[in-house]
């Protein structure tokens, strides 16, 4: 129990996204609901926790290529905006 109530403190301040924040920027309204839906949907359930773990420690490698390639930045924001209209944040 403890872990899950420190792990939802933490969940609650944690600013990272590392992805969104390569294509938006850090305090762009689609950055902020990806973190919110993180820390409402995938943080509370074991899974999601698990799938979070994954994607820190297999984004930063990804964002090194966003950063670098304007094709797979075009590519992760295309995959982003699609998610955000999946998620319900854009029609």
């Amino acid at each position: 129990m403890r872990f899950e109530t420190v792990g939802k403190a933490r969940a609650s301040i944690d600013r990272r996204c590392f992805i969104a924040t390569a294509v938006y920027g850090p305090d762009a309204p689609e950055t902020d609901f990806l973190r919110g839906w993180r820390d409402r949907v995938l943080v509370p359930t074991l899974a999601g926790r698990f799938v979070v773990r994954t994607y820190y420690a297999l984004s930063p490698l990804l964002v090194s290529h966003v950063m670098h390639r304007p094709w797979a930045a075009a590519m992760a924001r295309g995959v982003l905006n699609r998610a955000l209209v999946v998620l319900g944040m854009r029609k």
